[in-house]
This record gives structure tokens, sequence and C-alpha cells, in this order.
């Protein structure tokens, strides 16, 4: 269980954000800024509706009030960087894994935002207090998401980096990804 555990966080803590980052370098067809607002604009937009789907369901199964946000969470928020990013890169290439990174960075905020503040809601409503957890700035900001908005700041920018710093980033983006 511990070596799952480290090999978990050495995947979300350090070779997806390089994977993330290395779509950015290499992308040969660098979508402009309009197309990143368009992806960007879009995955909010499939992320506010997931979560109203969620809720919705949640309603439909009759979950009690005390469990409701988990399981609104469990169902908008699936393991959609984790395999997606790997499972992507085998489908379509290198270049599709900028266009996720765009398109699923609304996925933090509304994960650690509204999804944990559920969470907490029902923790409240179990506990029969008024008293919890808040929500902290350092508790949305992760390693994908940096990694996630320091893509677009590189496509936006067009900035390059000398190729043995990209050679050492896809290294490690090789360790993520199948061959």
């Amino acid at each position: 269980e511990a070596t799952q555990t480290v090999l978990t966080r050495v995947v979300l803590c350090v070779t997806a954000p390089c994977t993330i980052v290395y779509s950015a370098l290499i992308n040969e067809n660098i979508p402009g800024v309009g197309m990143v607002l368009r992806l960007l604009g879009l995955g909010f937009l499939c992320y506010g509706v997931l979560m109203l789907l969620s809720m919705g369901v949640t309603w439909l199964l009759r979950v009690e009030p005390g469990r409701r946000g988990a399981y609104v969470t469990m169902l908008a928020f699936f393991n959609c960087l984790f395999m997606g990013l790997p499972v992507v890169n085998a489908l379509f290439g290198e270049q599709a894994l900028l266009y996720l990174s765009i398109f699923s960075l609304p996925f933090y905020p509304f994960l650690y935002i509204p999804g944990v503040y559920m969470m907490i809601r029902d923790s409240r409503h179990r506990s029969g207090t008024a008293q919890g957890q808040r929500i902290r700035a350092a508790d949305v900001v992760n390693p994908c998401l940096i990694a996630g908005l320091l893509a677009i700041a590189l496509t936006i920018v067009r900035f390059t980096l000398p190729a043995s710093v990209v050679q050492l980033i896809g290294l490690v983006n090789d360790i993520t990804t199948p061959a």
C-alpha cells in the first residue's frame, strides 16, 4: 500500500505535470489564443453541466442529505487525467495532450471548490455542527493545475526552452505514458 501511495504521488506531482508541460513544448500545431479560450470555456461548461447532472442523479437516487456531496463529487469528477493522459497519448499522439490539458484545466477549480465544499457540508450535516473545515487557496493549487496554466502560458507566448530541457521533460513524460 505504501508503494502504491508513493507511485500515485510521483505520477500526480511529477510525471503528469511534466506530460502536460511537454505537450505544450513539442506541439507543432500550437493553437491560437481564441482556440485556447474556446477549449477553456468548453471545459468550464462541461464540468458545470456534470455538476448539475450529478446533483440530479443524487436527487433521483434519493441519497440521504449527509452523503449527497460525496456522491455528486464521485459522479462529476472521474479520473480523467490520471488515466486520460496516457490513453490520449497512445490513441492520438503527443500533439493531442495539449488540447486535453487545456480542456481539463477547469477540473481542478470545480473539484476543489464546489466538490470539496459539498463534502465539508456533508461532514457538518452528519456531525450536527456548523463548524468545519474551510477551503484554502493552497488546497486548490496542485502540480497539474500549475502545469496546465504553464502550458497555456507557453502556448500563448510561444515560448521555447533549450532542447536539452525539453528532452529532460520528455524523459519524465515517458515514465507516465505508454510506449
